[in-house]
């Protein structure tokens, strides 16, 4: 996400808590690969993008000083969530590649079998 300076920093907070809101709904959707990319995709914009904007450091406002507050407190948890679902899609993608080996093996061996009794 490009983090235009023209644009004011209420609007960029507002569309990463649209993607925080949408990862967390395909998260309980059983969605999770669409989760981990979106949750994935917040934490980049937090931590990366939105310092870039030069209304980040800006303390006149306190509406905006809270809410920098919050999506910075909100990063971390995001964090732990997208760890814990790196694991699982990972274990699942390991789980569905044996399976996927083990399928293989028994195609060859019945290509064997067959070709034994021609």
């Amino acid at each position: 996400m490009f983090i235009s300076p023209q644009h004011p920093l209420k609007r960029f907070f507002f569309a990463s808590n649209q993607i925080l809101r949408q990862g967390r709904t395909y998260s309980t959707e059983g969605n999770f690969e669409h989760a981990y990319v979106l949750l994935l995709r917040f934490t980049e914009i937090v931590i990366n993008r939105l310092p870039e904007h030069p209304g980040w450091k800006d303390r006149s406002n306190p509406a905006l000083v809270a809410e920098r507050k919050a999506i910075k407190a909100e990063v971390l948890s995001v964090l732990t969530e997208v760890e814990e679902l790196k694991k699982d899609l990972l274990l699942r993608y390991e789980a569905e590649e044996e399976a996927a080996a083990q399928a293989a093996a028994r195609e060859e061996e019945a290509v064997a079998a067959a070709a034994s009794y021609a």
